[in-house]
């Protein structure tokens, strides 16, 4: 079982730059983090994916 990291861990991998925008959109899609908290991370808006057609 694969354990996604907590807030904290993404936001200080983040700062470090081992994490890039798309990885927290990531994050974000799977519910592992908020939206509020990828813009207060990024200082821009989460867009969700459009569904495929």
């Amino acid at each position: 079982m694969f354990v996604y990291p907590s807030f904290n861990t993404i936001q200080i991998q983040f700062s470090w730059g081992l994490l890039k925008p798309d990885d927290l959109a990531n994050f974000t899609a799977g519910g592992f983090m908020t939206a509020d908290q990828y813009k207060q991370l990024t200082g821009t808006d989460y867009k969700a994916p459009e569904a495929a057609k």
